[in-house]
C-alpha cells in the first residue's frame, strides 16, 4: 500500500522499513517509527521512538539522539498479568552471566496479605530479579496484580548504566552526567538502600533484594550451583 519501492527506501527480505540508529531511512529526509519498521511491536515503543524522531527532525544537527534497545519492557494484561524487562534466569546463565535471583512473593507484605494472598497458594504473586555478579540488574519480572507498575522502576535502573568505566560514555549521546555515579549505576543498590512505602506493593519489589541468592556464583574455585 504505501509502495516504498517507488521512494528509494530500503525495506528488508521481511518487507519492514530499515533504519538507522537515529531512525532515518536509506532516502534522506525520509525517517520511519513504530511498527513499519519491524522492532518491538509495542506502543510504548513507538512513543519512545516518535520522541527521537521528533528530536533529530525539528532539532539540532549536533544534538541527534540515538535509539537504544537494550532495555525494553512489556507487559501482558492479562489475570494475573505479567511484566517483563531484560533477562530471565537462563537467557544469563546462556550468555555467559554469573548470577543471583531474588524472588519475592506477594503474600510475603502485609498489603498482598490484605489482598487476600497466602503463602503457597497457587496464584500468589511474585517479582523476581535476575542479577549479575557484578551487582548489576539484567531483569526483572512479575506477575500478579499491577505487575507493571512493580517493574517499571527496574526498566529505570537498567537504564541508569552509564559508568565512569564505560570506555564509549564520551561518545554516547545525550549521556547525562548523573549517569556516571559509579558504581552503583545500573545495579540494585538504589533499591536497597531506599525506604519503601508501607503497605504496598512495592515492598514485593524492594524487598526481593533481601532474598537474593546465587545461582552459579563462582569462588576460589568453586562453584553455587542452585535449583529455580
Amino acid at each position: 500500500l504505501l509502495a516504498v519501492e517507488k521512494t528509494g527506501v530500503e525495506t528488508n527480505e521481511r518487507g519492514w522499513i530499515k533504519t538507522n540508529k537515529f531512525l532515518e531511512t536509506a532516502k534522506p529526509n525520509i525517517w520511519c517509527f513504530g511498527d513499519a519498521n519491524g522492532l518491538y511491536q509495542f506502543r510504548h515503543k513507538a512513543n519512545y521512538e516518535a520522541d527521537v524522531c521528533a528530536n533529530n527532525i525539528f532539532g539540532p544537527e549536533d544534538e541527534k539522539k540515538e535509539v537504544d534497545y537494550s532495555v525494553v519492557p512489556w507487559a501482558i494484561f492479562t489475570s494475573p498479568q505479567i511484566g517483563h524487562v531484560g533477562m530471565t534466569q537462563e537467557e544469563a546463565i546462556e550468555k555467559g552471566h554469573e548470577i543471583f535471583v531474588a524472588v519475592n512473593n506477594y503474600s510475603s507484605v502485609a498489603k498482598g496479605f490484605a489482598m487476600g494472598y497466602n503463602q503457597d497458594d497457587v496464584d500468589d504473586g511474585f517479582v523476581k530479579l535476575v542479577i549479575d555478579k557484578s551487582y548489576k540488574l539484567l531483569g526483572a519480572h512479575a506477575v500478579g496484580p499491577h505487575a507493571a507498575v512493580l517493574v517499571q522502576p527496574f526498566v529505570y535502573l537498567m537504564n541508569a548504566g552509564y559508568t565512569c568505566d564505560s570506555p564509549d560514555f564520551p561518545a554516547r549521546t545525550g549521556a547525562n552526567k548523573l549517569g556516571r555515579a559509579c558504581p552503583e549505576a545500573g545495579s540494585f543498590m538504589p533499591v536497597y538502600k531506599s525506604m519503601v512505602i508501607h503497605p504496598s506493593l512495592n515492598e514485593v519489589a524492594g524487598w526481593a533484594i533481601g532474598k537474593m541468592r546465587p545461582v552459579n556464583i563462582k569462588s576460589q574455585g568453586h562453584e553455587h550451583q542452585h535449583e529455580h
